[in-house]
């Protein structure tokens, strides 16, 4: 499973449903088993089976190994974690500027953090949350991005606060052990969402880069959860304004 940084994890997940993906919106029917796909209605439901079988019982395996977390749970702590590494603006750099040097070297992939458990995820938000918050600063995402909100003037994108942590030499040796040993760059031909994200949005841009939070399930099975880091913090410039006039 993954979610697209266009995406919205309560909305309908039959792909066919005008609600497919669609922002603000909470489909109100979610599968009894697994307590994680969510649908208009039954009718939903039966047209997305087909898909939805492979991954059911392994979702629902995995909520009970992890003492009954949904995963529905886990994706909003996903991209809870996104959002705080979006705060880290000197590590940030550090990132980007890894990842540019190895797209230069032909590297057309995303940095991600994969992490083994849910509680390995649990605990690299806990730290980070931990971390002395120096400032906050308004960001303004490109439109896709799951925070992309339109003003109601229509003039711009909603802004969005953001704490700004320092990460100190006495928070380092946990710091590595919980959340920058879970990084790697990953080149996966296999992930729609990511490939496709990466042609549309990414292209030849050093000014930004597709961050990934992954988490293993039971099997092979992982779930991905996708979004935008920018040099500058924004996403929001005039490269984008034809996007945004488009954006729904």
């Amino acid at each position: 499973m993954a979610t697209t940084a266009a995406g919205n994890i309560l909305a309908c997940y039959n792909p066919s449903c005008s609600n497919a993906h669609k922002l603000k919106f909470k489909a109100p029917l979610k599968c009894a088993n697994c307590k994680t796909a969510r649908y208009c209605d039954k009718t939903c439901q039966r047209a997305h089976w087909k898909v939805h079988k492979e991954f059911c019982n392994n979702w629902a395996e995995t909520a009970k190994r992890n003492s009954a977390t949904s995963l529905i749970d886990v994706k909003k702590k996903m991209s809870h974690f996104l959002w705080l590494i979006r705060g880290l603006p000197d590590y940030v750099n550090e990132l980007l500027n890894e990842y540019v040097e190895a797209k230069r070297d032909g590297f057309r992939g995303c940095v991600e953090f994969y992490f083994e458990t849910f509680q390995d995820l649990f605990d690299a938000i806990a730290l980070i949350e931990t971390l002395p918050v120096h400032e906050e600063k308004t960001f303004y995402p490109m439109p896709y991005a799951p925070t992309f909100q339109k003003r109601s003037d229509g003039l711009g994108p909603v802004g969005t606060k953001v704490k700004m942590r320092w990460i100190f030499s006495e928070h380092g040796k946990d710091f590595m052990k919980k959340v920058h040993d879970k990084k790697i760059l990953t080149i996966d031909h296999s992930r729609e969402n990511m490939n496709k994200l990466l042609a549309t949005i990414v292209k030849d841009s050093e000014e930004m880069f597709l961050l990934s939070c992954a988490v293993k399930l039971e099997g092979t099975f992982a779930t991905h959860s996708y979004d935008f880091i920018y040099k500058d913090l924004n996403g929001w410039s005039k490269d984008f304004i034809g996007e945004f006039e488009s954006c729904t």
